[in-house]
């Protein structure tokens, strides 16, 4: 049992879910269609330095970059952060000490009554959170979650990246040690490399990132026989019956709710895609984002994302994807 008794609070019916995969995967549509199921509470992107906790100040997220991978030495506070965005733990104590006097002991007796409350209709928890990629394992032995990995088409992922100016250089890498001496190992020099290279453009990094993450995500398929691994692709394809299939391997109630609120989220009439800067938007047409990426990327492109891709690329996508 856990320091907050995470492990005795969470099991059997509230047995928690977390949705995961690579960034830029549609992992938030996937958490959101996931969340009309009345059974389970949302909670956004635990592992990410910028989505603050109530009373963050108090209980700050022990990292502050993405896709933090929790070692020996950074489990206790990070369990204690967990407890805290599971609604399991205030620091009523350390929210006095603050300023030790009677009006802030009030405060703080207030402020940990408005915790609870926001706690207290917590149900199955719902963590979609593509950051924690990296720290599965801890979180698999934490909670011993239902897990839901999402993957990419590896040209889809690097236009996405591409049209989103986002950064997944090598230093979201390189400045974590022993990630680097462990998980992912095998990219070391590869990252080093890109590091130290003058020329190098997003479609560089976004290759390598697309590699790392399918890397460890392989490394999961094998090690891990129970977790459900989807394509976006083919969520995308046939939004009803993929994610009917996923509520029922998820033991989630399939209401007339989610249907609508899937068949909405994923319609024709919608948008090809999110503004920019707009990331969270996630009302598509679903069968339109599948090949996008044919379109804004040039055949040059492709080709060089096809051919740099390819030692990872064929376990999860044929030649028919491409």
């Amino acid at each position: 049992m856990t320091a907050y008794n995470i492990k005795a609070k969470f099991r059997g019916e509230t047995r928690p879910i977390l949705i995961t995969g690579t960034n830029r995967s549609g992992t938030t549509w996937l958490g959101k269609m996931l969340s009309y199921s009345p059974e389970l509470s949302y909670i956004h992107e635990p592992f990410n330095p910028q989505t603050l906790p109530f009373i963050h100040h108090l209980v700050p997220p022990p990292f502050d970059h993405h896709f933090h991978y929790v070692t020996d030495q950074t489990s206790a506070e990070t369990e204690r952060y967990m407890a805290h965005r599971l609604g399991l733990f205030y620091p009523w104590l350390e929210d006095v000490k603050v300023r030790p006097d009677p009006k802030r002991m009030v405060g703080a007796t207030l402020r940990w009554q408005r915790y609870r409350k926001i706690h207290s209709s917590l149900r199955r928890p719902l963590l979609k959170d593509p950051l924690a990629l990296m720290s599965v394992d801890w979180l698999v032995d934490l909670l011993d979650p239902d897990v839901v990995v999402s993957i990419r088409h590896p040209a889809a992922y690097v236009s996405s990246i591409k049209r989103m100016n986002w950064d997944v250089g090598p230093r979201l890498f390189l400045t974590q040690p022993a990630l680097c001496d462990t998980l992912i190992a095998p990219f070391v020099d590869e990252l080093r490399a890109l590091e130290a290279k003058t020329d190098r453009d997003v479609i560089d990094e976004a290759i390598l990132a697309w590699r790392i993450f399918h890397y460890v995500i392989r490394l999961y398929q094998e090690k891990y026989p129970n977790f459900i691994f989807v394509r976006t692709e083919d969520l995308s394809r046939n939004p009803l019956t993929e994610f009917e299939q996923l509520y029922q391997r998820l033991d989630l109630s399939f209401t007339q709710e989610a249907r609508n609120q899937i068949a909405a989220h994923s319609s024709t009439a919608n948008t090809q895609e999110a503004p920019t800067g707009r990331a969270d938007q996630i009302a598509r047409d679903s069968q339109a984002t599948i090949s996008v990426w044919k379109n804004r990327l040039s055949s040059d492109e492709i080709d060089r994302i096809r051919n740099q891709t390819s030692d990872i690329s064929p376990y999860f996508y044929g030649d028919e994807d491409w």
